[in-house]
């Protein structure tokens, strides 16, 4: 069931539906996984449907698991020296949470 739907969702489809809700698009520009450009893309499709408070970060260095990695490529996670979550990331959620809990 899960697979099934994994590979039915259409994630632009939701965003074409989201209008009033705050958006935060967080992505690791080295993520083999889903790439950027597909980070831009949904963020896009946020705006276009009217959605005024859309927010698509692009971290460098980072990967799918947001932590911090040159290459990105999923069999490399388990050789990777931290498994903490790039502190850039946190950086940018925090901030973002706050300047909409005001």
């Amino acid at each position: 069931r899960w697979l099934r739907f994994f590979l039915e969702h259409d994630p632009l489809a939701v965003a074409r539906r989201v209008r009033q809700t705050p958006v935060l698009i967080l992505h690791g520009a080295t993520d083999r996984q889903v790439t950027a450009d597909q980070a831009v893309i949904l963020g896009e499709a946020f705006r276009l449907a009217g959605n005024p408070d859309v927010t698509t970060h692009i971290f460098p260095g980072v990967n799918h698991l947001m932590l911090a990695d040159p290459d990105g490529t999923p069999a490399g996670y388990s050789t990777l020296p931290s498994r903490t979550l790039d502190r850039r990331v946190m950086e940018v959620l925090v901030d973002w949470v706050v300047a909409r809990a005001r």
